[in-house]
């Protein structure tokens, strides 16, 4: 086996217990957060630098929606798997992508908070549970029947961190229930993806 084959799959075995760490991590989150009130949990001994990291990130971006300090949490480049799009697995974000995409958030929905409710840290990577509430004041169309609504919606979270800052993040929320709370359709028929 050459020195190049042998590398890459030293580091997809890496990757693959990565992934078993993150999915058992994912799966405790979702035994946790389906108990109807819990407090926050936070597990990060010794990712503390991470920890504050989120936290303040958390605060600064999702509660006061000061888009400005953007740069003190993501580098000039990040690697986001929150595409809604499945045949894009990872997109490559840069520091004006974020900052476009909180002035919008701020504009759609001035008033959402976020509340963290569980953080488990192993390594490089953070993941969170969180809850957002808010009024969504223009919906996904202009005119669409889901402004002017509440919603509470939770999702789990993950960050890679380099340097002390987001490099690699990726999301799963609860998507059916906001879209229901908006009061939109939804169309649950089976549709086989396509090769």
């Amino acid at each position: 086996m050459s020195q190049v084959s042998e590398l890459h799959l030293r580091l997809w075995m890496l990757s693959r217990r990565v992934q078993v760490r993150l999915l058992f991590v994912c799966v405790f989150i979702g035994i946790i957060a389906s108990s109807k009130a819990f407090a926050l949990v936070v597990a990060c001994e010794d990712h503390e630098r991470n920890l504050a990291t989120f936290m303040e990130m958390t605060r600064v971006l999702w509660n006061e929606r000061d888009e400005t300090r953007a740069s003190d949490f993501y580098p000039d480049e990040l690697i986001s798997h929150n595409s809604d799009d499945p045949s894009e697995s990872a997109i490559t974000r840069d520091l004006s992508d974020m900052k476009r995409m909180w002035i919008e958030s701020k504009k759609r929905e001035p008033e959402r908070t976020l509340t963290t409710n569980l953080v488990i840290c192993n390594g490089d990577y953070l993941v969170a549970h969180v809850t957002a509430e808010g009024v969504r004041i223009e919906g996904p169309m202009s005119g669409d029947i889901g402004e002017g609504r509440k919603y509470r919606s939770s999702s789990i979270e993950i960050y890679r961190f380099e340097g002390g800052k987001i490099a690699e993040r990726w999301a799963a929320n609860d998507s059916i229930s906001l879209i229901r709370q908006l009061g939109l359709e939804l169309d649950l028929s089976y549709k086989p993806l396509e090769d």
